[in-house]
């Protein structure tokens, strides 16, 4: 027996037009708690870390509902495909758009430790220190605007058959019935 996977979308429950991320999983709810608590501080978890700070939603759209592992990586794939502008924070495709977009790989390279680093000294209580790495990712985006991870530069048109599955608030994981 093939077991349910969802393929999803994080979003911001403001704007929910911008895909951040696809990805598949098997237990939705727990997923989206693993983003919102992310302490590796990829681009996806720098983004959740400071929609949470800055009082955001975070969302969970389900985009498609398959059946297996493969067919989950398949749809996963093609989704990606589809989402991918430089909004889409997914590591595999990120560095590829900004090459797209005529930002050199070392420039999107610092900017992701830059907002990386920020949001480990947010955490740790440093603000002067967040604050300094915060102004080169800045200075950096400011250069090159595709960079910018909380200014997205090209709406996506999520399915009009995504469901918000769950939404993540002040450390309250809501759900909700599709």
């Amino acid at each position: 027996m093939k077991t349910k996977h969802i393929v999803y979308a994080l979003v911001d429950t403001d704007d929910t037009s911008v895909v951040r991320y696809v990805g598949r999983t098997q237990r939705p709810g727990a997923r989206l708690q693993q983003h919102a608590l992310n302490q590796s501080f990829g681009l996806i978890g720098v983004w959740c870390y400071f929609s949470i700070e800055r009082g955001k939603d975070i969302a969970m759209c389900e985009l498609e509902a398959v059946d297996g592992k493969l067919a989950a990586a398949e749809a996963e794939q093609a989704m990606i495909a589809r989402y991918e502008t430089t909004d889409l924070l997914n590591a595999q495709t990120w560095y590829r758009s900004q090459r797209a977009a005529g930002v050199p790989t070392g420039i999107s390279s610092a900017y992701k430790h830059c907002m990386s680093r920020a949001a480990f000294w947010q955490a740790e209580g440093d603000g002067s220190r967040a604050h300094e790495m915060y102004s080169v990712a800045k200075t950096l985006s400011q250069t090159f605007p595709s960079l910018d991870i909380f200014w997205p530069a090209r709406k996506s048109q999520l399915l009009a058959n995504a469901v918000i599955v769950a939404t993540w608030r002040e450390g309250v994981l809501k759900f909700y019935d599709k």
